[in-house]
């Protein structure tokens, strides 16, 4: 099994996360002892108002069974979870972990070769998933304890807070970046699971609703500051090497080991050979890394919410493809927690996005650019607190350099 688990990752394509593990099964009862003797410990702090401890913890492990925009199924990665907590419960689960992989062959930062099921998004989606599909799985005592808390949760979710008068925020522009920063209460800060920013652009015909450019977790929370760097580069696509290039929609799925990976959605139109038309909603993917600084576009995943389980096909594109990618856009004032709309057309039934028809290479060529000086965009940070309440800044303009 070993040298099956090796041979399949020689054989993926580097650009394709994968996780392949072999177990010793009868060590894996001991695994679910030391999972419950760790969330009989966790659910206590949960008790005693730590309502963030889990969810924090599974924002910093590896999650999988993410493959698509439109489907979760909030799996982590157990013995990154572990690690993540002080409890002496957790250093047993970890250990457990440990000696029941045999190995595990993997790309992917964080993964250790066991996931566990942890609903951090959502008490529906513990409700009407887990309760069905996972009540197999021995781990009643995750799903009755922090199962109960979540409902709870969800009973009393805080209204989110829009950018608070008087908040502290600034942007401080350097020789290499701007430096954007937000001001967290001590409580906002004790409450506080993750962080994220989004780059954001007027719609060039609807002064009033906000375009979604870049969606990034690369942030830091440090003395109750919330803060971000970034430049005024932004990445473009193009059908050829010559054109100026168009922005989309690119939201970060994955960051570590040197690599970042976008997804973006797009409509696939392409005729096959027997002149049949073939229409597709599909997932598309940029990775950027050192050996592609400016973005390389990897096969396309159907987009799917009728399955349990993640396709396995990848599409590849090909000459004369028609691609319809698609702006995520909200109206401006909107409360935080509501999302940017995703293949939703406005009024007049128009998609916004931007359309490409792949050449003859078969490729999607993308680059990381300035816009022009004219072309506003603005750069938001945002906290998501453990009861619900997502904190946004005021946007602030995307600045170049130390010269403004």
């Amino acid at each position: 099994m070993m040298e099956l688990c090796t041979r399949y990752a020689a054989s993926v394509k580097k650009d394709v996360p994968y996780s392949m593990s072999v177990l010793r099964s009868e060590r894996v009862p001991d695994v679910c002892d030391a999972l419950d003797a760790f969330v009989t410990a966790g659910c206590a702090r949960l008790r005693e108002g730590a309502d963030a401890y889990f969810l924090r913890g599974a924002e910093q492990s590896a999650a999988f069974s993410r493959w698509s925009s439109a489907v979760t199924m909030d799996l982590y990665d157990l013995g990154t979870f572990a690690r993540q907590a002080t409890e002496t419960e957790a250093a047993a689960l970890a250990e457990s972990v440990r000696q029941t992989v045999v190995c595990n062959v993997t790309n992917m930062e964080g993964a250790t070769g066991l996931s566990f099921y942890c609903p951090a998004e959502s008490a529906q989606a513990e409700r009407d998933f887990c309760r069905g599909y996972y009540r197999m799985l021995a781990q009643k005592g995750l799903l009755t304890a922090y199962g109960a808390w979540l409902e709870a949760r969800e009973q009393t979710l805080a209204v989110s807070l829009p950018a608070a008068a008087g908040r502290e925020q600034s942007a401080k522009p350097g020789e290499d970046g701007t430096v954007y920063s937000m001001r967290l209460t001590a409580e906002e800060e004790a409450r506080f699971v993750r962080g994220y920013y989004v780059l954001l652009k007027e719609a060039e015909d609807d002064p009033n609703v906000w375009q979604l450019i870049e969606g990034c977790r690369d942030v830091r929370l440090e003395n109750g500051i919330l803060s971000a760097k970034r430049d005024r580069g932004i990445f473009v696509f193009a059908a050829s090497e010559d054109e100026n290039g168009e922005p989309v929609t690119l939201i970060e799925r994955s960051r570590g080991d040197g690599k970042v990976c976008y997804w973006f959605e797009t409509l696939l139109l392409r005729f096959e050979e027997d002149f049949t038309l073939t229409q597709e909603r599909m997932e598309g993917q940029l990775l950027v890394s050192a050996e592609y600084p400016d973005g390389r576009v990897c096969e396309l995943v159907p987009v799917t919410t009728q399955t349990l389980l993640a396709p396995r096909m990848l599409w590849s594109l090909r000459e004369g493809d028609y691609l319809q990618t698609v702006f995520a856009e909200k109206q401006k004032g909107d409360d935080p927690t509501v999302p940017f709309n995703l293949l939703t057309p406005r009024n007049d039934g128009v998609l916004n996005g931007t359309e490409f028809i792949v050449g003859e290479t078969g490729t999607l060529y993308t680059r990381r650019m300035a816009p022009d000086a004219e072309q506003k965009y603005y750069l938001q940070l945002n906290a998501v607190l453990s009861d619900g309440t997502v904190i946004a800044s005021e946007p602030m303009p995307l600045w170049a350099s130390a010269e403004k």
